[in-house]
Parts: C-alpha cells; sequence; structure tokens
C-alpha cells in the first residue's frame, strides 16, 4: 500500500500516542521494576533508572504500556526516555545488557 505521507501523520494523531510514531520510539510493556532502579520489559530489555526526584517509578507495575524514545546524539552513550502514558510520567535511563 503506498498512502500518501500526511495520511500517516493524520493515522499517527489519531490512533498512537504521538512520541511512539517517532522513528527512535517503540511501544513496550513492563514485565518488573525493581527497587534499585531496573525495569525489565516484556520484549527482553533491561533499562537502568538515572537519578528521578519526582517520581517513583517502583510504583510502576507489570503490564503498563510504555514508550522507549532513544534521546542521545551521536558522540554520547545511548539515553533512552521512558514515558508512561498512563501516569503521564517520562523517566530517563541507559540500556543495560542482559
Amino acid at each position: 500500500m503506498n498512502a500518501p505521507r500526511w495520511l500517516l501523520g493524520v493515522f499517527c494523531l489519531l490512533v498512537m500516542p504521538i512520541t511512539a510514531c517517532a522513528a527512535d520510539c517503540t511501544q513496550d510493556m513492563i514485565r518488573s521494576v525493581s527497587k534499585s532502579g531496573a525495569i525489565v520489559t516484556s520484549s527482553g530489555h533491561l533499562f537502568q533508572v538515572l537519578g528521578q526526584d519526582f517520581i517513583d517509578y517502583t510504583k510502576w507495575g507489570p503490564n503498563e504500556q510504555v514508550t522507549v524514545c532513544e534521546k542521545s546524539s551521536a558522540d554520547q552513550a545511548p539515553v533512552y526516555h521512558l514515558t508512561n502514558a498512563a501516569r503521564k510520567e517520562t523517566l530517563v535511563v541507559v540500556k543495560r545488557p542482559r
């Protein structure tokens, strides 16, 4: 199917959260969250929460949908924003090997 680009934009605005329409963002689900700041997603990624002052990420729970967006530049280590739409909260995280 060869849909016009504007149609894809309308689809993104109506059906998906805006952050998920960016090329460097993906949808995922939380599998587990530890008090040490480790968040494991259903796709098997392990994220480590960087310092957070106002968000209690330990209240994030299994099966909550998150959007994962890479936010680093070419000369930096990969940093991601993990957004929980239901809670309207975004964490800054790094990806760790499992």
